[in-house]
């Protein structure tokens, strides 16, 4: 069984702030190419693929207050075995991105349960991220 995490963000965020991000919540981007690229965290071993679109998309989660087009996704894929550890990185990656740009995003799992969201305000954390000890709170 594989498990599926969304990344879904909005035009006002650049790929330089996602990149700086994963790096701040401790990913390695290790195959690069012009509006595409993919990594891993060093962690959990989660493996991460981006694609930016050429026109914005609706966006696809469900259960969000946000609205807002979708210009690039970053498709998240932890291991099982390693579950606990990504989501914490999935946390870290949320919180370390909200403050780097003041753009919107909601990540899901398999656009049907939010994990985090923001629009134009802070970033809201939901179950499984929002607990108080996820693997000693990554990235505060």
């Amino acid at each position: 069984m594989s498990i599926d995490i969304y990344l879904e963000l909005g035009e006002a965020v650049s790929e330089a702030e996602l990149r700086d991000g994963l790096a701040a919540a401790g990913a390695t981007i290790t195959s690069n190419e012009p509006a595409k690229f993919s990594g891993s965290f060093a962690g959990s071993g989660m493996a991460f693929f981006f694609d930016a679109f050429p026109v914005p998309h609706p966006l696809r989660a469900e259960g969000t207050q946000v609205r807002m087009s979708v210009a690039a996704e970053l498709w998240l894929r932890p291991q099982p075995s390693t579950y606990d550890e990504a989501m914490a990185e999935l946390r870290a990656l949320s919180l370390a991105l909200a403050s780097r740009t003041a753009g919107g995003f909601v990540m899901s799992y398999q656009y049907e349960t939010v994990y985090a969201e923001r629009d134009h305000g802070a970033v809201r954390l939901f179950s499984p991220l929002d607990a108080a000890d996820v693997a000693g709170n990554a990235g505060e």
